[in-house]
């Protein structure tokens, strides 16, 4: 039987407390040691008729940051930590330091580095990093822990849940002068094999190992008109046990410089590219983006890929930047190397409006129109009868609009700000010329905020 949960109700108080401590001594009139921090506490309320709910009634979580600022060096440490319910494996606990001196910035515990979207991106690690900016250099590295290991459970038999301890290591270097710059990157994680205790044979975890190079570079061809791209390679193999690929097998011999090839190792490109032209009041770019089918590395949790974009992205500036406007349109196909038996061609847009016609008042709203067309083609197949459904045509639309008015104001030592925030999503889809319903979803949230500017008291209320 399936229930409906026909009440979820969250109340978010989330409280930030900064607390600055007095400098204990001054030599030549400068602070040796500040103190300051950050305390933040979320408490989610759950109520549901849904006796099957695993979620606990009740959800805490604290988060927040210690500030020490000692001579020239800045050390700030961050930490999470939540009550999660009993199926959770580990509490999500975490605490990290990142140390900064002038252009040089350190990354200890847990840590999170970016190189681009095609390579490492969003992937928090625990270990220690690096980030270098001496003059017209960029560098960046780091080598973590990626993944921790999951043994397996008798009790639950938790086959899905299984993981082998990764291990990552990566490093960007880049120069940049004039408006030119040029960007190399290299990423690689590794599971480790006997991090697992028991792995059951009806098991579908399997060890794996992933490399990504990366070549980003933006050049002005004139004052006015710039291009940038950026091309990226993936081999990842499934499963590090298998065999080594023959030499007659192998996709190509230069990659055995960053990857072993094996019978499980397969090789994914991505790439795109910018031709942008800026003037004062607007900016007109053409954009164009390619990304093979099957297309990810072990350096980020999920990748849209199997997909080509033609796009078209303007950007006005009216009002002496008080109205800001942006939008972006143009074409998406699927199925780029033909081996599907449907393909997707779809219109994409989107726009954004950003106005502040004063220091208290800000509006943004945004909407975006998606379409998408497939056509199922027949099987390939001489002895299979093909029926009306191997040639069905599908048509999906989808809107989708949002609105931000914020409102805030200061009285006495007090700070306020009145957030509304209302957005709208409809669906529609028909298959040949059968309409189904239309989905129909409105949201609505409305925040207020209060500061206490003196003691750095900040409530939350939404």
């Amino acid at each position: 039987m399936n229930y409906k949960l026909t009440y979820l109700f969250f109340v978010f108080i989330t409280l930030n407390y900064n607390s600055n401590a007095q400098n204990i001594e001054k030599i030549n009139k400068k602070d040796i040691l500040k103190i300051s921090g950050s305390l933040n506490c979320n408490t989610i309320f759950l109520i549901t008729n849904n006796p099957n709910s695993k979620r606990d009634p009740i959800t805490n979580y604290t988060s927040g940051n210690l500030n020490l600022n000692f001579l020239y060096w800045s050390f700030p440490f961050t930490y999470q930590i939540s009550n999660q319910s009993k199926t959770f494996y580990q509490p999500f606990n975490q605490l990290g330091v990142t140390p900064t001196y002038k252009w040089v910035k350190l990354h200890a515990g847990w840590s999170n580095i970016n190189f681009s979207q095609y390579t490492l991106s969003g992937y928090p690690f625990l270990g220690v990093g690096a980030e270098l900016s001496p003059k017209n250099w960029k560098i960046q590295v780091l080598y973590g822990q990626f993944k921790k290991t999951i043994n397996y459970n008798f009790e639950n038999e938790n086959n899905k849940s299984l993981a082998y301890k990764r291990i990552g290591a990566g490093a960007k270097i880049g120069f940049e002068k004039n408006g030119y710059a040029f960007y190399g990157i290299f990423f690689k994680a590794k599971d480790i094999l006997n991090s697992i205790n028991y792995l059951p044979e009806n098991s579908l975890v399997q060890p794996q190992e992933g490399s990504v190079i990366s070549l980003q570079s933006k050049v002005p061809i004139f004052k006015e008109l710039h291009i940038e791209g950026e091309y990226a390679l993936s081999g990842l193999t499934r499963n590090i046990t298998s065999q080594l690929k023959e030499t007659n097998q192998k996709q190509n011999n230069y990659t055995d410089i960053f990857i072993t090839q094996k019978t499980s190792t397969e090789f994914y490109s991505a790439y795109k590219t910018s031709l942008s032209y800026n003037q004062k009041l607007f900016v007109i770019a053409a954009n164009y983006e390619r990304i093979d089918p099957g297309y990810v590395t072990l350096g980020a949790y999920y990748f849209n890929n199997d997909y080509e974009n033609i796009t078209l992205s303007p950007q006005i500036n009216l009002l002496k930047s008080k109205l800001n406007i942006s939008l972006n349109g143009g074409i998406q196909r699927n199925n780029i190397d033909n081996k599907k038996l449907n393909t997707t061609n779809r219109l994409i847009g989107s726009g954004n409006l950003n106005f502040s016609p004063s220091n208290h008042w800000i509006f943004n709203f945004s909407y975006s129109n998606f379409t998408s067309y497939t056509r199922n083609r027949p099987v390939n197949n001489p002895f299979y009868i093909a029926g009306p459904q191997d040639t069905m045509n599908f048509y999906q639309v989808s809107q989708c609009g949002n609105l931000v008015a914020s409102y805030n104001f200061t009285k006495r030592n007090y700070r306020n700000t009145i957030s509304i925030n209302a957005n709208n999503l409809n669906s529609a889809q028909a298959i040949s010329n059968v309409f189904a319903p239309e989905t129909k979803i409105y949201n609505f949230n409305f925040v207020y905020s209060l500061t206490e500017t003196q003691k750095k008291l900040t409530v939350n209320l939404t």
